[in-house]
């Protein structure tokens, strides 16, 4: 499997100097972000993407994923700026867009209601445009969120009927939403096209450390039934309270001590 970073954790350096951190600390390579406070959505200039992919050139370093996590559901502006990212991820030399969604403004039962069909509808738009553009467009299923779990992940893609519609799966969200993350995994099967990881406590969204003993995730049983549907990588260190620079390397070398096949 591969590990890699995210650009998100380290963006005082910048967009072109994240990736060259994420390097030197020893990722496979990125997933670059554009959700930061720093980097509007805005500053994505091509001359900008020019660099980055001049960069990653450079480097030897790939971008394995792009992703915008905004609320493009209610937010218009966040809509027509999705689109727009999406359009330029093939320029990273990557075919996936990482989406997320927004939380539940509406109680009660979810699939089926009008805020459902509000993102079943803004979702179709997106994936048209993936399909255009030849771009994967992976969902995030997160705690309180419209997709909040495998389930309604499951009954997004059976409403849009498109092979473009893949998942980003993020193995703590899945630990605390989902009843069962072995199940969970082998639910979506093939459409897992990357992952986010990190440990949890049982029932918290809260990011560790991989091998932090207050997480409840048994990760090489994780990464086992991860290969067992056919999945090998990317998966993206995911975390937000650790200083990322300084706990990385750590965390990378006890992920590659796992033989999930064992």
């Amino acid at each position: 499997m591969t590990f890699t970073g995210r650009t998100q954790p380290v963006s005082r350096h910048g967009i072109v100097g994240s990736l060259h951190a994420l390097k030197k600390l020893g990722f496979d390579g990125a997933e670059i972000c554009a959700e930061t406070k720093e980097w509007g959505v805005l500053d994505f200039t091509p001359e900008l993407v020019d660099e980055i992919a001049a960069t990653l050139a450079e480097l030897d370093f790939s971008a394995v994923s792009f992703s915008r996590h905004a609320d493009y559901i209610y937010d218009d502006e966040a809509f027509e700026n999705t689109i727009r990212l999406l359009r330029l991820t093939p320029r990273f030399g990557t075919d996936l867009f990482i989406i997320s969604g927004c939380r539940r403004r509406e109680s009660g039962a979810n699939i089926g209601s009008v805020e459902w069909k509000r993102m079943v509808d803004r979702t179709r738009t997106l994936v048209r445009e993936a399909e255009e553009h030849g771009v994967l467009l992976a969902m995030e299923h997160e705690p309180d969120f419209i997709v909040g779990t495998t389930e309604e992940q499951i009954a997004l893609k059976d409403e849009l009927g498109s092979a473009n519609f893949v998942a980003n799966l993020d193995l703590g969200h899945s630990f605390v939403c989902d009843p069962d993350i072995y199940a969970a995994i082998r639910t979506l099967g093939p459409m897992i096209r990357h992952c986010h990881i990190e440990n949890m406590p049982p029932g918290i969204h809260k990011h560790l450390l991989p091998d932090d003993p207050e997480g409840g995730m048994d990760l090489p049983r994780i990464l086992r039934e991860l290969l067992e549907v056919g999945f090998t990588g990317p998966l993206a260190l995911d975390l937000y309270v650790d200083d990322y620079e300084a706990v990385a390397e750590d965390a990378l070398r006890y992920l590659r001590s796992i033989d999930p096949e064992q």
